[in-house]
């Protein structure tokens, strides 16, 4: 569990569970299933999560395939942030947003030099 020191003094931080799930568009909302939240792993944290399953040599709570499109799309609404009052439209496979190039610059990363990654 996460810990605060905001206040001067080490704390849990606790987090309240959600009780509504809401999708869009509303047909998305529609036809999914609330799957049993409580039976969720609980790890002690994620570097703990992902040091004991490289340990184990088994998958880790959250693995990349999850992270991955979790992390995707907290990007996607940062672009669409600096974006304001337009419609975006995004195609994942290229990892790209179709019509609008200001939108595709915020998703670029820029690396130090000797840290690029290989093409």
């Amino acid at each position: 569990m996460p810990l605060t020191a905001s206040n001067g003094e080490y704390k849990p931080v606790t987090w309240g569970t959600p009780t509504k799930i809401r999708m869009y568009p509303e047909e998305l909302e529609k036809s999914y299933k609330v799957k049993n939240h409580l039976n969720l792993p609980r790890p002690f944290n994620h570097w703990w999560d992902w040091a004991e399953s490289a340990k184990a040599r088994k998958p880790a709570g959250a693995p990349f395939s999850y992270g991955g499109l979790l992390t995707e799309t907290a990007l996607l609404g940062n672009a669409a942030f600096r974006q304001p009052g337009k419609i975006l439209s995004y195609d994942a496979k290229s990892g790209l947003f179709l019509n609008n190039q200001d939108a595709n610059q915020a998703l670029k990363v820029s690396y130090r030099p000797g840290f690029e990654l290989p093409t």
